[in-house]
Formats: C-alpha cells, structure tokens, sequence
C-alpha cells in the first residue's frame, strides 16, 4: 500500500460534490485535489484551436499562449491544472468518483432509521418517496435544527467511510 499525504478535507469535499459540471482528481504526487470544470475543459480546447495543432501543444506553449489570452492569473492556472491533469491522467492524477445519488438515498434512508421521533422519523419517510426526495428532505430537515446537524455528521461519516474504502481500494493510505 503506498502512503500519501492528502488534503482530506478537499477529497471530502470532492467526494460530496455533486456538481455535474465538474470533475475532481487526486494529485498521486502532491495529495492535492483538483478541481477540473466543464468551462475550464472548454478553455483548454479554445487555446489549442488557437495553437492550432493540439498535437504539438507543449506545456511552454500552452503558458506563453494563456499569458497572451488576456485571462486573470486564477484562471490561467486552473487551465493549466486542466492541462496537467490531461497529460497525466491514469499516472499522476487519479478521478475521483462521483456522487452516486442511490448513495445519497441509501444515506437518507439509513439516517432516518436512527430518528428517535417517530413522528418526525414518518415525516422523513414520506418527504423521500417520489419526485424532489433530497429537496423534501432537507426541508423537513431544516424544521428541526438539533435532527438537522445530526444528519450533517452522519452524512459526513458516511461520505469519510466511502472515501477511505476508495483510498484503499487503489491502494493509497492516507497520511
């Protein structure tokens, strides 16, 4: 098993997300997570049609072309992180998976087990069933303030316990 510092907190995040518009990648060398969105993608694209040939589109001519573009420094990074995720995807960088909304489900089915109220415990139950289940939820939810937080950590929890099974699953130990 190989060790690896990580920014917990970011792969955490990455694995609550659930952007559709945006990707997530563990740096293997850094333990940094990154953040590659659809947008970023489409001003990577942009920038080789404007070199021309995506071919022979170093990463020195990638750098002196965004300099050019007029983009604000942030955003020159991101595009260069995207590229640098592109070239190493499957070595250096890893995908982090995305949210499974039957997981999510499972999640708010699980928690509402442990609801001691049985009133609020069927209010739950029923705010699941059918369209809008996440947004119903969270609204009865947000009635009870106390039932609220206790459902942030245990949804935390869960989210932790699926990251650390993916972490060694590709045989990465966190440090």
């Amino acid at each position: 098993m190989r060790s690896l510092r990580i920014d917990l907190s970011g792969l955490a995040e990455a694995f609550a997300s659930g952007n559709a518009e945006a990707a997530f990648y563990l740096d293997l060398e850094t333990g940094a997570v990154l953040l590659v969105t659809e947008e970023t993608r489409r001003d990577l694209e942009e920038l080789r049609t404007v070199l021309d040939d995506e071919s022979a589109t170093s990463p020195a001519d990638l750098a002196a072309a965004l300099e050019d573009s007029g983009l604000p420094a942030w955003q020159i990074e991101t595009v260069l992180e995207a590229y640098q995720v592109e070239a190493g995807s499957g070595e250096r960088y890893l995908g982090v998976p995305p949210v499974d909304s039957r997981q999510a489900y499972r999640d708010m089915e699980a928690f509402i087990a442990t609801v001691p109220n049985a009133t609020l415990r069927e209010r739950l139950r029923r705010a699941i069933q059918g369209r809008g289940a996440f947004r119903q939820f969270k609204n009865v939810l947000n009635e009870r303030p106390q039932e609220e937080q206790r459902w942030f950590a245990f949804r935390d929890g869960r989210t932790q316990q699926r990251m650390l099974e993916w972490l060694e699953a590709e045989g990465i130990e966190a440090m």
